[in-house]
């Protein structure tokens, strides 16, 4: 065996074998936004900022959304989940996650999108 196989199997063997390795590898494979760092756009694409906003608050909500994404899921079919999801936690959305582009809304009553 030459040097580059033996660091190979090496790799594989400490990837399959530590834990934090594992989260790693996941997390780089399955998270969208992991190196995306926060840009200060004029205009913020509002599927972005849904999915940034359901990230840090929703981790259930964002979860289930990328999963949407991997499955070939429209803008509107993910911009609508995005919506339903956090307005069923209580926070009402008028326009679903163009209204996360500039603010959490404040309001109690719950809006349903179409």
């Amino acid at each position: 065996m030459n040097i580059l196989t033996e660091t190979i199997t090496h790799l594989s063997a400490a990837l399959t074998t530590d834990p934090l390795l594992l989260l790693a590898s996941a997390v780089a494979a399955f998270d969208p936004f992991w190196t995306v760092e926060d840009k200060d756009e004029v205009e913020p694409d509002p599927l972005e900022v849904g999915l940034r906003v359901a990230r840090g608050a929703f981790p259930d909500v964002y979860a289930e959304a990328v999963e949407q994404m991997r499955q070939g899921a429209t803008y509107a079919e993910l911009d609508r989940l995005i919506c339903s999801s956090i307005s069923a936690k209580g926070i009402p959305l008028n326009s679903c996650c163009v209204d996360l582009t500039y603010h959490l809304p404040a309001g109690t009553s719950q809006t349903k999108c179409n």
